[in-house]
């Protein structure tokens, strides 16, 4: 079993998504690797500040997944995170779509 993580930036137009994922990778009998994320950030920011930020859950708080939303003119987080359902937390392409709808 092996332990990866990754960081990644995207941008488009004048907004930028930062994904940083941790992959659990076993690797099975000929060469079949199977990897599951157990830790993720998709974090969706401007010029300006942050717009969204979905989370995997802390182990020391927001023990779910969540999302973080900002204010569009202060940028300060308008209430605590909202709670997603652990089958309803968006993948990378939901998360690309929702930005492409920021424009």
């Amino acid at each position: 079993m092996m332990e990866m993580s990754v960081t990644m930036l995207f941008a488009h137009k004048n907004l930028k998504l930062e994904i940083e994922k941790t992959a659990e990778v076993r690797v099975y009998g000929k060469g079949l690797e199977v990897a599951r994320t157990f830790s993720y950030s998709y974090a969706v920011s401007d010029q300006i500040g942050c717009l969204f930020r979905y989370c995997s859950p802390h182990a020391s708080h927001n023990k779910y997944h969540h999302q973080h939303v900002y204010d569009l003119v202060t940028r300060k987080q308008t209430n605590p995170p909202v709670r997603i359902d652990a089958d309803e937390f968006p993948h990378i392409d939901e998360v690309i779509e929702e930005v492409l709808k920021q424009q």
